[in-house]
C-alpha cells in the first residue's frame, strides 16, 4: 500500500506539471503582442535575388536603357551564366555566376557583398576615404534594413541591381584590364602577402574601417511608431551620386507622408532634404534620385573642397569626421555598432559655411584689438528639435579661444532657437573680437552650440587655427572637429 501511494503520487504531480506546461503554452498563444520584440542582431549574410543586368555597351546601344538596371529579359543568374550582372567577367567562360544555381542567394555582408558593392559605388581614385567610410556605413545600413523589412513593406527581396545596390559578382577582383584575386577567399582583405592592388586596399580599408550601421524609426505600412528590433532598427539608407545645393524628401517605395496621419508624419523621417551648401557651385550636375547621400557632397565635405576630387576652391568648412557626414545627410539617426549602442550623442551640430570675408574661404590674419564679422551657418544634426522653452532650455552658438594651455570665452553669442532636426539656420552674424593677447602665433578659435542656459555643449567642437599677431604663421588653415571635453 505505502508504495503504491507513492506511485499515484507521483503519477499526480506529471499530470499537474503537465497540465501547467499547456496553460502556460496557451497563455503565451494568445498573449503573443505581450512578448517584447527581441534586440536587434545584425545579420552576417543578406539576401539577394541575381539577375542579368544591361551592360556599358549596351547601355550606349540604346539610350532607354541605364547601366546596371534589370535587363529587359527578366533573365535570373544560374550556374555557367557569364552575363553582366551575374558576373563582372562577361563573356569569360572562367568566371562564370559563383553562386551555383543559388538564387536568391544568401551572400556575406563584410567579405563579399560589400567588396563587390563598394567596388562599384565608390572605386573612382578621387573619392576621400572619409567618404568611403561613410559610403560602407550608408550600404551596410540599406543591405540590413532591406533583409530585415521587406516583408513589412510588401517589396520584392533586395536585387543586385540599381532598383537595390548594384552588386555585380567579381567587381571586387576586377578593376579595367587589371585582374586580381586575393589568396584568402573567405575573407580577401586579409591575406599573408600584400598582393591587393591599391583600389582593392582602398575599398577594404573603408569596409573595416568599422562595421557601424544607422538606425531610425521606420513607418511603414501598419508598423507602429517604434519599429521592430526597439529603437535601434537599420535605416533604409538611400544614396545618390550628386545634386546641387539641397536634396529633398524621399518619395519613393512608399508615398512620403503616411495616410490617415495627423499630423503628417514621413514614412522614412530620416530621408528629408538637407542643404548641402559645399554643393553649390552652379555647374554641380544631378545624378541619381537624390535621396539620403550624396556622394559626391561627401566627398567635398571630406575634402573642404567645392570639387569632389578636392581638386576646386577651398570650402570654409571641413568635415574630418566620419559621423559628421553621416548625420548631415540622414535626419534624426543614430549611429550604433554591432552591439546596438549608439556612439555619438542625441544632441549635436554640424556648420555649414563660414563667411570670413575672404576670397580664399580662409580665416583672415588677425590682430589684438580688431573686430572680425563672421556669417556662419550651422544644421542641427541631434534627433530633437530646438524649439527652446524658455527658461528651461536654450540653444546658442558661442566661441573661445585656446592656446598653449590658456583657455578664454569669446565675448558673442547669437541665438539658434528654432531650427528643427535637419534643418538649417540662416547666414547668422557673429563678431569675433577681443582676442586674448597670449602673443603671436596659432589660436584655436573653437565654435560650439551649448544648451541648458549654457550648461552643456553638444556634440561637438568646430575647430579653426587662426594666426594672431604680428608675425607670419604659413598656410594654417586646419579646421578640426574635437569631442567638447578636449
Amino acid at each position: 500500500m505505502i508504495m503504491q501511494s507513492k506511485h499515484w503520487k507521483i503519477v499526480f504531480l506529471l499530470l499537474l506539471v503537465t497540465t501547467l506546461l499547456i496553460l502556460t503554452q496557451i497563455y503565451l498563444v494568445n498573449n503573443v503582442q505581450a512578448i517584447p520584440s527581441p534586440s536587434y542582431v545584425p545579420p552576417s549574410h543578406v539576401t539577394v535575388r541575381m539577375y542579368r543586368l544591361v551592360s556599358p555597351d549596351e547601355a550606349k546601344q540604346n539610350p532607354l536603357l541605364r547601366v546596371g538596371e534589370v535587363h529587359p529579359s527578366g533573365v535570373l543568374c544560374s550556374a555557367q551564366s557569364i552575363v553582366y550582372g551575374c558576373t563582372m567577367f562577361e563573356g569569360n567562360i572562367n568566371y562564370p555566376y559563383p553562386y551555383e544555381n543559388d538564387n536568391p542567394v544568401l551572400v556575406a555582408v563584410e567579405t563579399d557583398y560589400l567588396l563587390d558593392v563598394l567596388s562599384q559605388e565608390m572605386g573612382s581614385d578621387g573619392f576621400h576615404p572619409n567618404a568611403r567610410h561613410a559610403q560602407a556605413v550608408v550600404a551596410r545600413s540599406y543591405a540590413y534594413h532591406r533583409e530585415h523589412f521587406d516583408v513589412h513593406t510588401g517589396t520584392p527581396v533586395m536585387d543586385n541591381s540599381t532598383a537595390s545596390q548594384v552588386f555585380i559578382p567579381y567587381r571586387f577582383e576586377k578593376w579595367g584590364n587589371a585582374i586580381n584575386f586575393s589568396p584568402n577567399y573567405y575573407n580577401p582583405c586579409y591575406t599573408w602577402t600584400y598582393n591587393l592592388l591599391p583600389q582593392q586596399k582602398r575599398i577594404c580599408n573603408a569596409v573595416d574601417a568599422s562595421k557601424h550601421y544607422l538606425t531610425g524609426i521606420n513607418h511603414v505600412l501598419d508598423l507602429p511608431d517604434t519599429p521592430l528590433f526597439g529603437n535601434n532598427a537599420p535605416a533604409f539608407a538611400m544614396y545618390f551620386a550628386d545634386t546641387y545645393n539641397h536634396s529633398p524628401t524621399a518619395t519613393l517605395t512608399e508615398p512620403s507622408i503616411v495616410p490617415g496621419t495627423n499630423p503628417p508624419r514621413h514614412v522614412y523621417p530620416y530621408l528629408v532634404g538637407v542643404v548641402d551648401s559645399v554643393s553649390s557651385d552652379p555647374n554641380v550636375p544631378t545624378e541619381g534620385h537624390r535621396y539620403g547621400m550624396s556622394q559626391k557632397g561627401a566627398s567635398r565635405w571630406a575634402y573642404g573642397n567645392m570639387g569632389w576630387q578636392g581638386n576646386l576652391n577651398r570650402w570654409s568648412v571641413q568635415y574630418n569626421d566620419v559621423e559628421y557626414l553621416l548625420v548631415h545627410y540622414f535626419t534624426n539617426i543614430q549611429i550604433r555598432d554591432q552591439s546596438g549602442y549608439s556612439i555619438i550623442p542625441s544632441g549635436r551640430w554640424n556648420p555649414l559655411s563660414i563667411g570670413w570675408g575672404m576670397p580664399d574661404n580662409q580665416p583672415p590674419h588677425m590682430q589684438h584689438g580688431n573686430s572680425y564679422p563672421i556669417a556662419l551657418e550651422l544644421q542641427n544634426t541631434g534627433t530633437a528639435d530646438w524649439d527652446c522653452n524658455f527658461p528651461s532650455e536654450n540653444f546658442a552658438l558661442k566661441y573661445r579661444w585656446t592656446r598653449n594651455g590658456n583657455q578664454a570665452i569669446g565675448s558673442g553669442q547669437v541665438s539658434v532657437c528654432g531650427i528643427d532636426k535637419g534643418g538649417a539656420s540662416p547666414p547668422m552674424n557673429l563678431t569675433i573680437q577681443n582676442i586674448p593677447n597670449w602673443g603671436s602665433g596659432i589660436y584655436g578659435l573653437h565654435f560650439d552650440v551649448e544648451s541648458i542656459n549654457g550648461k552643456n555643449r553638444l556634440w561637438s567642437t568646430y575647430t579653426v587655427l587662426v594666426c594672431v599677431g604680428n608675425e607670419p604663421c604659413g598656410d594654417v588653415f586646419l579646421p578640426l572637429v574635437i569631442v567638447p571635453d578636449e
